[in-house]
């Protein structure tokens, strides 16, 4: 089974996501929790900007 770069891409956008919402919310006095929800919703397929490309992938395993 050979790695695929996509589902690293992926990852790599949620880790950012969760990092960059959870530094908003403490910068903002709010639960750190609150950011990361918020991160998520930014890189979900339902939003515009980058994006998770493929979901299942990621839910399912690799």
């Amino acid at each position: 089974m050979e790695p695929n770069p996509i589902v690293f891409r992926d990852l790599t956008y949620i880790f950012l996501a969760a990092v960059l919402g959870g530094l908003l919310a403490w910068r903002l006095r709010l639960p750190l929790i609150l950011g990361f929800v918020i991160g998520g919703i930014c890189v979900s397929p339902f939003t515009p900007g980058l994006r998770v490309s493929d979901a299942q992938t990621l839910l399912m395993g690799w």
